[in-house]
């Protein structure tokens, strides 16, 4: 049966047929989000005003201080995540649409060259997964919710003590 039904879904998408209505926006919604990455992992902050409203709602309990921030802030925020990590990159390995949303799936990478607020400098690396939903209005990011483990990026930059193991038991 799965291969029936990879055979259909492989017959119908090579079949030259418009997509079914709502697809050619689900994908233009995808779209701006892959766009607004690679602006910010270009440090192109000018080109994320292409991509994010002006009145941007970004909801975040991770980040310290910054639950619900415009674009400006936004673009602040990021700028201090990239003086603190250079050599950082955001990499979103999953998207899923469904009307004006946009699921995403990634990680974050880079080594800690310089202070954070509240965390000095470490010289180290570090890799976490992110998750959250962009919400789509007019081609533009009006709102993200977005959540990470910070936890493990504190403990892999050595700035959180490994749980001590005697103590748990």
């Amino acid at each position: 049966k799965r291969s029936c039904l990879a055979a259909a879904i492989l017959v119908a998408g090579c079949s030259g047929e418009t997509p079914p209505a709502g697809q050619d926006a689900l994908a233009a919604n995808k779209e701006i989000v892959r766009n607004a990455e690679a602006a910010i992992n270009a440090h192109d902050y000018d080109a994320l005003a292409r991509y994010y409203a002006e009145d941007f709602v970004r909801h975040s309990q991770a980040t310290f201080g910054a639950e619900e921030i415009g674009r400006d802030e936004f673009v602040a925020m990021l700028d201090g995540f990239f003086t603190a990590f250079p050599d950082a990159t955001q990499t979103t390995t999953k998207l899923v649409a469904e009307g004006d949303l946009v699921a995403f799936w990634g990680a974050f990478a880079g080594t800690q060259e310089n202070a954070m607020p509240r965390f000095p400098a470490t010289g180290r690396f570090m890799s976490s997964d992110y998750a959250g939903i962009h919400r789509i209005e007019d081609g533009k990011i009006v709102e993200t919710w977005v959540t990470w483990d910070n936890l493990s990026m504190l403990r892999q930059l050595g700035l959180s003590p490994e749980p001590d193991a005697a103590a748990n038991e």
